[in-house]
């Protein structure tokens, strides 16, 4: 049997964490083991020798497109011109894809949890809070006021409350930072968002698409 794993969320970063993790969450990892902003460098250049290797990964943000080169920022705001060649030998876009593949709710999932560290597209319904619903009712009824036909009502009141019911549609370009399988759900970062609101939740269960490496994955409908 596997052993059971003690969850809760993470106070500094109200993320969920597994308690026998002495790192904490995610973002306590990555705040104790990347290198701090006084030193931007990873490798001391002077000290390569023929036959090192080098890997890297980062996500990039397309600012300029001009002949042979494409000119990024990454999440640090570094600027950088990359020919033609090296992008398209490479790197993946995160919204292109070359075929569609339709997928049970649970293969679906499995494509997400399975990203790595790839860079996505993932479309998903947003689950309102209480608060959100009521607020959402309140203003249909301000909207066509007492005297409002019933059945107009009737029918912005139905369409309120199945949005509450099923949520609001998301659209995410970003990619994984771990998966939650008990909560069904992931963290994940949204590359469009500001630097510092970037943590996102996902929930499994409302994934509508998911673009990764050149391929769509939709959800198969009843």
């Amino acid at each position: 049997m596997h052993p059971i794993q003690a969850w809760s969320l993470c106070p500094i970063h109200n993320i969920g964490r597994d308690l026998s993790d002495p790192a904490g969450c995610v973002q306590c990892y990555r705040a104790a083991t990347m290198p701090s902003q006084a030193s931007s460098k990873r490798i001391d250049v002077a000290k390569l020798k023929v036959g090192d290797f080098l890997s890297e990964t980062q996500y990039y943000r397309v600012t300029k497109i001009i002949d042979g080169k494409v000119e990024l920022e990454n999440e640090r705001g570094l600027r950088l011109s990359v020919t033609n060649r090296i992008i398209e030998e490479g790197m993946y876009s995160a919204g292109q894809f070359e075929e569609t593949v339709t997928l049970s709710r649970t293969a679906l999932c499995e494509v997400l949890e399975n990203a790595g560290d790839s860079i996505f597209t993932v479309n998903f319904n947003k689950q309102l809070k209480e608060k959100d619903v009521v607020t959402e009712l309140l203003e249909v009824v301000k909207e066509l006021g007492a005297d409002a036909d019933a059945k107009v009502l009737t029918k912005k009141l139905k369409a309120a409350v199945k949005k509450g019911v099923s949520g609001e549609v998301r659209t995410l370009v970003g990619y994984l930072i771990q998966t939650e399988a008990r909560m069904g759900r992931s963290q994940v970062i949204d590359l469009e968002a500001p630097p510092k609101q970037r943590y996102r939740l996902v929930d499994h269960r409302t994934i509508n698409w998911l673009v990764l490496k050149n391929v769509k994955y939709t959800l198969k409908k009843r």
